[in-house]
């Protein structure tokens, strides 16, 4: 089994360089020889990039994906995904830590061909301070919540190069759209949820004072939020 990370760097994100290389150590340890780490973003003066870069001199499995116009994290995504090799995707961003053990114990799973998505609880890390795991909502309420986060997930890239990944006009809650898309395609009996956490879930709320996003999306010749378009598309019932 071979399991590709997925690191999308922001340029907007200014703080990246602060838990770029953490984030990096929490990963490479854990790492088998045919694994990789994919991190994808643009331009190539960000300190953060440097770091990167860094890290790639020692670490050949590191393939470092820059200089590309910023057209958002969804598009940084999906290059990624069209670049990596493994079976298994795990998204994370850069402020994201892995789990210890994390990848050794998704490789003893037995996982069904049928599954296509694994989720798993978060340690949630708020300002510095341990909040302990935060469980999402069971898979099976797909259609009135977002179930979980990408940096909670090992998804198969097969899975999502068959619904072309993320929707790239979808700027707020783009990963609940993906999560719809795959149950659309394969059954809700596709995803699957484990109880032993997968990521260190950094939120720093300072820095979430300055992140904004577009809530809309086009649908039929017009704007309209995203929920109400999920409304529309899926039949979804969002709370």
């Amino acid at each position: 089994m071979k399991i590709s990370i997925i690191i999308p760097v922001a340029p907007q994100f200014q703080h990246a360089e602060k838990y770029l290389k953490r984030c990096l150590a929490s990963i490479l340890w854990q790492l088998e020889d045919e694994d990789e780490v994919i991190i994808e973003g643009a331009g190539n003066h960000d300190e953060s990039w440097q770091k990167a870069a860094d890290s790639k001199d020692g670490h050949q499995r590191i393939i470092w994906l820059g200089e590309k116009p910023n057209r958002g994290i969804s598009a940084s995504r999906n290059r990624a995904i069209w670049e990596c090799s493994g079976d298994w995707i795990k998204f994370m961003d850069c402020d994201d830590m892995l789990a210890p053990y994390a990848l050794s114990t998704f490789r003893s799973l037995a996982i069904p061909d049928s599954i296509q998505l694994v989720a798993g609880p978060q340690i949630k890390v708020v300002n510095g301070k341990l909040q302990g795991l935060s469980p999402r909502p069971p898979l099976s309420d797909i259609k009135v919540r977002n179930p979980t986060l990408p940096s909670m997930t090992f998804v198969r890239r097969a899975a999502l190069m068959a619904v072309d990944g993320f929707r790239e006009n979808i700027h707020f809650e783009e990963d609940w759209d993906l999560w719809l898309r795959l149950e659309e395609k394969f059954g809700l009996n596709s995803l699957a949820s484990v109880s032993w956490p997968v990521c260190y879930y950094w939120i720093d709320e300072q820095e979430r004072l300055f992140k904004t996003a577009d809530h809309t999306v086009e649908y039929s010749g017009k704007r309209m939020d995203v929920r109400e378009y999920f409304k529309r598309v899926y039949g979804c019932k969002p709370e």
